[in-house]
């Protein structure tokens, strides 16, 4: 890490700000969150590379965010941006859904470059820009109409996805379609960052990551999409994870660490939302 940089942090509301309608939890979440940072830090020890996370906490409008200056390619992982903007041109009239629907499943299941294409013909730079802005990203993080030109801090790639998921740039239905298909992607082996399956019973988790190796340059490794829990306790969390690597092997099991650590700490949130539905329940 270079000197001086920010190592992380937790972002919570400010304390003058209303907390109603927040869990107790978020009372408390910048101490978990600060934890986390920690592991994440020491599980990354010494990883040939640079990288950063973002976690949001759509119940407690917090992230933690580790190495919060860094930014990157974010390879495939950028095209939900295109999807979207497609998809609200074809909630407001603009687009017949039967022009994209087989590309966008290809894309979200398999990322397919060229279906990606086909679709960023049919929407314009003014929609792709105003799904960015609907999203709030900073100016640190751009995408042009071309997917290929795009640059991204990971705290703005998972305020992408926390307007998706919070239903900012979709309605309810359209909103559902994305994240199931989201839900359903197909990695290459070797090319993961955060796995397919999200490894605990009822949870809904998806995402559209990222990966391009190119032999004369640096490896680039993204994982960003949501997860929430079927019953609905928690509004759920979103996550971008980017990494560029000059690590020997692709395969590389560092990076995969980090997985665990932010599942982790998702179940014990939802967990303790749950505990606290439970006992207003009983008085």
């Amino acid at each position: 890490m270079a000197r001086g940089a920010d190592p992380g942090r937790v972002e919570t509301p400010e304390s003058g700000e209303s907390r109603e309608g927040r869990p107790e939890r978020c009372t408390s979440v910048a101490g978990r969150g600060a934890a986390l940072i920690e592991a994440v830090e020491d599980a990354m020890t010494e990883y040939q590379g640079v990288w950063g996370l973002a976690l949001i906490d759509l119940d407690c409008d917090s992230a933690i965010i580790v190495r919060p200056q860094h930014s990157q390619y974010p390879a495939s992982a950028g095209k939900v941006v295109i999807l979207t903007a497609a998809l609200r041109a074809v909630q407001d009239g603009l687009l017949d859904f039967a022009a994209i629907e087989e590309n966008v499943e290809l894309v979200l299941h398999h990322s397919l470059d060229k279906s990606t294409d086909e679709i960023a013909e049919l929407v314009t730079p003014e929609q792709v820009g105003a799904v960015m802005t609907q999203a709030g990203v900073s100016w640190y993080s751009y995408l042009e109409w071309s997917w290929r030109h795009a640059w991204f801090r990971p705290h703005d790639l998972a305020l992408v996805w926390a307007s998706i998921l919070r239903g900012e740039q979709l309605d309810e239905a359209w909103t559902a379609h994305l994240l199931q298909l989201a839900s359903e992607v197909v990695l290459p082996q070797g090319m993961e960052t955060f796995p397919a399956d999200f490894g605990a019973e009822g949870y809904q988790y998806g995402q559209k990551a990222g990966y391009w190796t190119p032999e004369d340059d640096t490896d680039h490794f993204v994982g960003a999409g949501y997860v929430f829990p079927e019953d609905r306790t928690s509004a759920g969390f979103t996550f971008a994870f980017l990494l560029e690597s000059w690590e020997e092997e692709v395969e590389e099991p560092k990076r995969r660490a980090v997985f665990p650590l932010v599942r982790d700490f998702v179940l014990g949130e939802v967990e303790l939302s749950r505990q606290e539905q439970a006992a207003v329940a009983e008085r």
